[in-house]
């Protein structure tokens, strides 16, 4: 990839990276655990007004929102998924730095599935808790 490519990527993936963790420090955690994403306009869940059940992402902005506290603690006990997506994101933003300074993407000599299924896997497990805390 040319140097100008790869800075134009890595300057992307910061000001995703960045928007998401500022987006997450200006909300406000929801006590009850969800619901935090209200206050983007969205709505209640459609899932959870239908089923009864948390969805499979249930949670996550909240959890999003404690940990640009630092309420670790906090975040996990609301949606591990969410804690650990948020700190994934937060060690992108170095990355996409040394992208932009170095102009070249870093080698990462990684299957997708490796990614993918772990990732999968994390979404399922904090669904599942969520539905047992919610029960």
């Amino acid at each position: 990839m040319r140097p100008a490519r790869a800075r134009m990527v890595g300057a992307g993936a910061l000001m995703a990276c960045a928007a998401l963790v500022a987006v997450a420090a200006w909300l406000t955690p929801d006590h009850r655990g969800f619901g935090t994403h209200t206050q983007l306009t969205h709505g209640p869940c459609v899932f959870q007004w239908f089923t009864g059940l948390p969805c499979p992402t249930c949670g996550m902005t909240t959890s999003f929102a404690h940990m640009a506290r630092f309420q670790v603690l906090r975040a996990v006990k609301v949606q591990p998924a969410g804690a650990v997506i948020f700190a994934a994101i937060v060690a992108l933003i170095p990355m996409s730095v040394l992208c932009i300074a170095a102009g070249r993407m870093p080698r990462v000599h990684v299957r997708p599935n490796w990614i993918a299924v772990p990732a999968l896997i994390l979404l399922v497990a904090g669904w599942a808790y969520k539905i047992l805390v919610s029960l």
